[in-house]
């Protein structure tokens, strides 16, 4: 049988050698003319070397390490002699029969050579009564053969090969090496596709932003070649700053230069270097600060474009005027002209009076910004989509300008229709042909009826808010009395007691009452109210035009003849409706207000943001 056997594995060779266990019954006679013979296990290379003279007994006194024949052997008589055979396991009978089981085993892995007895029957000891160190591969060739000198009953071995144990072991080792270099390959590639995921997110968002900067820089350059031809007292063109100027203008984005806040991010107020004079002193100008919130990535620089697109080509004396922008570091911003007198509905409906003369002013002045952007832009009309007091800002000489083009849309081409009477216009509902197709947007009781219902904004749309924001100024009342929408208000005081009813009546009580500001053009007034109820029509079609609505008010045409019978109620109107699905969010509106007696006249200070 093969006992071991040699392996080279790269640069060692190695030996690994078979285990095995014998079991072997044999009986001892013990009578005194039995003759003593050898009883041994034994290793031999060849069947000759069992015939010859036995080789030294492991486990005597003349054992060796080492054999000149190759062979072993392990003298079971001497193995014996030191059996304790208890009277209680002694199975002898009276002619001093007595039957042994002996185990010897060999660890070819730990190299040990042990063995057992008992009296047949009995279990295998815990203990080996006999245990040597012993390298098989040392002793004998690598195939020899196994056997007992001596009679015995039965004789039975069971061999682990040295091949298959060598074989078993390569194999569970290479299973173990490729499932770890396996787990090494998954790790590796994970990480590599995490690290080319976060290149590409980072070159993506490179690009994008490089994109936006290089849109906006094209568009200052596109305005800077206009400068000579625009007001130099009005005409800025939006410069371009850092974070650090705009940082600086407002105190680090300190919470006490707060104007506003809302869906959009914070306005700050701020002051703005812009040099030196000749006797060297630092010149500074008040602006207003649009910062945006970071509400993801995309969504952030939408926003940004969406208005500045819209307000940055727009060089009018009634249209805020944008002062810088900055797209740096992710922080996006927007800076306006600072509008000293606040917005237009602090000054009707909470603390404030406006003489008629000055009623009258704004008006004209915010139906001037208006005709604007609707009908004097080179190419394109722009629809600002959200017209109401708040968004109607007042300069130092309460000369009122349209602000907030949040909302905007623009690109889109002119296409009005003149009708009958020469004050009126149709404005064709498809994308192109000045409208725009998209989900309504703005603020309740100024949304043209057609637009909320069909989502698409046209010039006629924009007419419509402005003519409310128009019946504001005249009644001061707000665009709710009550629970009755401020046109269809107006239209009752029109037609009631079946039209004879003087439509004077409508107008605000601060003008009309005693006191030190009474006093108004009752002409201009019912000018006016005529013109909103006008601008108000529930028919896109007969409401005017800008260009109308500026010859009206200049009285070089009559005022709109609304007419005798009584108009149908705007239904459509509704108190309860206290929201419209718009597809962008509140605006900036905040105001600390103090007043400056000037005269005749009350100037109110209203530090207000509204951009």
């Amino acid at each position: 049988m093969e006992l071991w056997r040699q392996v080279d594995s790269g640069d060692m060779t190695m030996k690994n050698e078979a285990s095995f266990t014998t079991t072997l019954r044999f009986t001892i006679i013990s009578s005194p003319t039995a003759t003593v013979g050898s009883l041994a296990f034994v290793v031999v290379p060849s069947l000759n070397a069992a015939d010859g003279a036995l080789p030294p007994a492991l486990n005597t006194a003349n054992s060796t390490t080492t054999s000149n024949n190759h062979s072993l052997a392990i003298d079971l008589a001497s193995i014996m002699s030191g059996y304790n055979n208890s009277s209680s396991s002694n199975r002898s009978t009276s002619t001093g029969v007595i039957n042994y089981t002996v185990w010897i085993d060999y660890d070819g892995i730990r190299r040990r050579m042990l063995a057992y007895i008992a009296n047949d029957g009995d279990p295998k000891p815990s203990e080996a009564l006999y245990a040597t160190p012993l390298t098989m591969s040392d002793r004998v060739p690598n195939k020899a053969y196994v056997g007992e000198i001596f009679g015995f009953l039965s004789w039975n071995m069971t061999v682990e090969r040295a091949a298959a144990a060598d074989k078993r072991a390569g194999s569970a080792g290479l299973s173990k090496t490729r499932k770890l270099a396996y787990g090494l390959v998954a790790v590796i590639l994970f990480f590599s596709l995490i690290c080319v995921a976060f290149i590409v997110t980072i070159v993506f968002l490179r690009k994008m932003n490089n994109k936006i900067k290089d849109q906006l820089d094209n568009l200052t350059k596109m305005n800077n070649k206009t400068n000579d031809q625009l007001d130099n007292m009005r005409a800025c063109v939006a410069i371009k700053l850092t974070y650090s100027e705009l940082s600086d203008a407002t105190n680090g984005f300190s919470t006490d230069q707060v104007l506003g806040e809302g869906g959009f991010g914070v306005v700050y107020k701020g002051k703005l270097s812009t040099g030196k004079d000749i006797d060297g002193e630092k010149q500074e100008r008040l602006v207003a600060v649009k910062r945006f919130e970071d509400q993801g990535y995309s969504q952030l620089f939408n926003d940004f474009l969406d208005e500045i697109l819209a307000i940055i080509p727009l060089r009018h004396n009634n249209i805020v005027q944008l002062v810088g922008w900055c797209c740096e570091e992710q922080e996006v911003m927007l800076m306006y002209e600072y509008m000293h007198n606040g917005s237009l509905d602090n000054h009707l409906f909470k603390c404030s009076h406006l003489p008629w003369d000055i009623r009258y002013r704004i008006v004209k002045d915010v139906a001037a910004g208006l005709h604007y952007i609707h009908l004097e832009l080179p190419h394109d009309v722009v629809l600002h989509r959200d017209i109401k007091s708040s968004n109607i800002l007042l300069d130092d000489d309460l000369r009122g300008c349209l602000g907030d083009f949040g909302l905007a849309e623009g690109g889109i081409t002119s296409s009005s229709t003149a009708t009958a009477g020469g004050i009126s216009s149709s404005s064709t509902a498809t994308a192109g042909t000045g409208s725009a197709s998209i989900n309504a947007v703005g603020t309740s009781g100024y949304i043209a009826p057609e637009y909320k219902k069909s989502g698409v904004a046209t010039t006629a749309s924009d007419v419509y808010a402005f003519g409310v924001v128009i019946l504001e100024i005249v009644t001061g009342r707000t665009v709710f009395v009550g629970d009755t929408h401020l046109v269809d208000w107006v239209r009752n005081v029109l037609h009631e007691n079946g039209g004879n009813h003087s439509l004077l009546e409508a107008v605000d009580g601060k003008l009309t009452g005693d006191g030190r500001w009474r006093g108004y053009d009752s002409a201009e007034a019912e000018r006016l109210l005529l013109l909103g109820l006008a601008c108000t029509s529930t028919h896109p079609s007969h409401r005017p035009t800008t260009r109308d609505v500026l010859k009206i008010i200049d009285k070089s045409l009559p005022p709109p003849a609304v007419g005798g019978v009584r108009l149908p109620s705007s239904s459509v109107h509704d108190a309860g409706d206290a929201s419209v699905t718009t597809n962008k969010r509140s605006r900036f509106t905040s105001s600390i207000t103090t007043f400056f007696f000037q005269g005749r006249h009350t100037c109110i200070r209203s530090e207000v943001a509204q951009v």
